[in-house]
C-alpha cells in the first residue's frame, strides 16, 4: 500500500473509554448545551458555599467554593470536590492544589490527559466520542479553578 499522506509530527493514540448510557448522556447534554445567557442552566443558585447550575432532567453542576485555608487543613491523602457534574464527573483538589478529574466514580485523569482520552457509549444511538478537553472547556465556562498563587 502506497502512503499518499505522511504525518511528520509525533502522534498519540486517543484512548476511548466506554461509559454507561446514562453517564454518557449527562456528559453529551452538558457539552452540547448552549452558552447563551437566556437559558436557565446558565444562571446559578447559591446554597451556602455551593453554587448550582441546573438543566432540568438532564444534568446539574455543583461548584464548591474552596479556600486556601480549607485546602491547607486537608491531610496528605485527602481531596476536596470543587466541581460535581451529576456524580458523573468530579474535579477534586488536594492540599497541593493538584487537580484530579474523576469520571464515573472510579477512572481518574489529569489535565495532561485532555487530548488523550475520549468517552463514548456504544449503547447510545448516534453517540460520538467526546474528548476530555471538550468537557473541561465547557466546565471552564462555569468556573475557573486557580492555583491560588
Amino acid at each position: 500500500m502506497v502512503e499518499i499522506i505522511k504525518v511528520k509530527k509525533p502522534v498519540e493514540e486517543v484512548k476511548v473509554i466506554e461509559l454507561p448510557p446514562k453517564a454518557y448522556n449527562v456528559i453529551r447534554s452538558f457539552v452540547e448545551s448552549s452558552s447563551k445567557e437566556v437559558y436557565e442552566w446558565n444562571r446559578g443558585y447559591r446554597l451556602g458555599k455551593e453554587i448550582m447550575f441546573i438543566k432540568k432532567g438532564k444534568w446539574r453542576i455543583i461548584i464548591n467554593e474552596v479556600t486556601e485555608e480549607e485546602l491547607s487543613k486537608l491531610s496528605e491523602n485527602m481531596r476536596m470536590v470543587a466541581v460535581d457534574l451529576s456524580n458523573v464527573i468530579k474535579i477534586e483538589i488536594d492540599r497541593n492544589k493538584n487537580h484530579y478529574i474523576v469520571i464515573n466514580g472510579s477512572k481518574e485523569y489529569t489535565k495532561e490527559d485532555r487530548y488523550r482520552i475520549a468517552f463514548i457509549s456504544s449503547l447510545v444511538v448516534y453517540a460520538r466520542p467526546i474528548l476530555l478537553n471538550e468537557i473541561l472547556e465547557k466546565i471552564s465556562e462555569y468556573v475557573e479553578i486557580g492555583n491560588g498563587k
